[in-house]
């Protein structure tokens, strides 16, 4: 929801909801824009008056749920859209302060959510991509409250995906599948229900793809005119023979050896174009050699 946009998503709703709206409905040379209509409530009881309006047209006219206060929830993140125009993870936090989740609610909230997508935006379904879920099933900066209360969340939105066209996405690293299904067997259970349907691996970029992959993200930042488009500059043209090693021939591993290869050839002032030397110590460092890791426990 942060990457879809507070502003955006609060705008196709209301757009959804304007027919409806005693303000749309006032004569006007040119119609109302959301900006101008977020702009017309000064005062605290104007904007809790229309709140409840939208409240009323998105329960009975637009029926994204049949919940009161799920409904007053969507006329408020609408409404409050003019001071705080961008989602935060606090929106989504259910008893945070201003948060647009009702305390118990988040199951009727969520699916209510799905169901707007869907609207506003003329598609048929949703796919929530959950990255990096080893932070959760090796935990380092997540408190065991906070797991539980994660998991908790993915449970109930693995309910709504029996009930509405919604699509779960748990990518992971091998070792965190396994230690998952030792965390939560039931949870690990319900994600995997058809084995060979639901679970994909990964499997290792050919050495072509990673160069390919390289230049691509080198590319994006290169000037529109720069003579060293379609290169691997400022890495050196040998780089291919660092890509030995398959678990790090995956997109996620190369753009981080990337990024903190330059960054530490930039701290070290490093000129380019950086040797294989310099990089085999950066990748090293991010990714042990398996026989390291067993000296090392």
């Amino acid at each position: 929801m942060r990457r879809l946009g507070r502003y955006e998503f609060s705008k196709a709703l209301w757009e959804r909801c304007k027919e409806y709206l005693s303000q749309h409905k006032t004569l006007r040379l040119f119609p109302l824009s959301f900006k101008e209509f977020l702009n017309l409530f000064k005062t605290k009881s104007e904007r809790e008056k229309e709140v409840q309006e939208l409240q009323k047209i998105i329960k009975e006219k637009i029926q994204l749920t049949d919940d009161e206060e799920v409904a007053y929830r969507f006329g408020l993140m609408i409404v409050e859209t003019a001071s705080k125009p961008y989602f935060s993870y606090r929106d989504f936090a259910a008893g945070s302060k201003n948060s647009l989740v009702a305390e118990k609610q988040e199951p009727k909230y969520f699916k209510a959510v799905i169901k707007a997508i869907c609207e506003v935006y003329n598609v048929e379904g949703v796919a929530f991509l959950i990255d990096e879920f080893e932070e959760v099933a090796f935990p380092k900066r997540m408190t065991k409250k906070k797991i539980y209360e994660y998991l908790i969340t993915l449970r109930r939105l693995i309910d709504i995906s029996e009930e509405e066209n919604l699509w779960i996405v748990l990518a992971m690293v091998p070792s965190a599948m396994d230690e998952t299904k030792v965390m939560d067997t039931a949870l690990w259970e319900r994600l995997t229900h058809q084995q060979l349907e639901t679970m994909l691996t990964l499997e290792p970029l050919n050495e072509d793809e990673c160069i390919n992959l390289l230049i691509w993200w080198f590319d994006r930042v290169r000037e529109k005119n720069s003579q060293y488009k379609g290169t691997l500059f400022p890495f050196s043209d040998d780089f291919r023979k660092l890509l030995k090693r398959p678990e790090i021939r995956h997109p996620r591993p190369l753009i981080k050896i990337g990024f903190f290869t330059l960054s530490r050839a930039e701290n070290k002032k490093i000129e380019p174009p950086i040797s294989i030397k310099f990089i085999q110590k950066v990748i090293d460092e991010l990714y042990p050699p398996k026989n390291e890791k067993k000296k090392s426990s």
